[in-house]
């Protein structure tokens, strides 16, 4: 679950506070909900889509965990195997959800 916050609402959260404070052009998916033709949007027009865009990741990123088997012991012990085994589990399982 910590893995599945992090992806859904830390994430894209920091993204969004990054691209303002560059003043970088918005992602697509950052688009208020409710287009009302204002000039100004209200305040937490942007929540919404933030949190759609991370429960999206957050899928990605449970799918990559499975397939990588994350779960088994091995996976997060680097006692088992060494740090090695740990760290390629993390990259099969990263891989695997941006490939998604």
């Amino acid at each position: 679950l910590r893995d599945v916050s992090m992806a859904q609402i830390t994430a894209p959260a920091l993204q969004v506070f990054f691209v303002t404070l560059m003043h970088a052009p918005s992602p697509s998916w950052l688009q208020p909900i409710f287009n009302r033709g204002l000039i100004w949007q209200p305040q937490g027009s942007l929540v919404a889509p933030t949190l759609i865009h991370g429960a999206a990741l957050a899928g990605c990123w449970i799918l990559g965990a499975l397939a990588a088997k994350a779960y088994e012991k091995e996976a997060i012990d680097p006692t088992i195997n060494g740090y090695g085994a740990v760290i390629i589990r993390l990259i099969k399982a990263g891989t695997f959800a941006m490939g998604i």
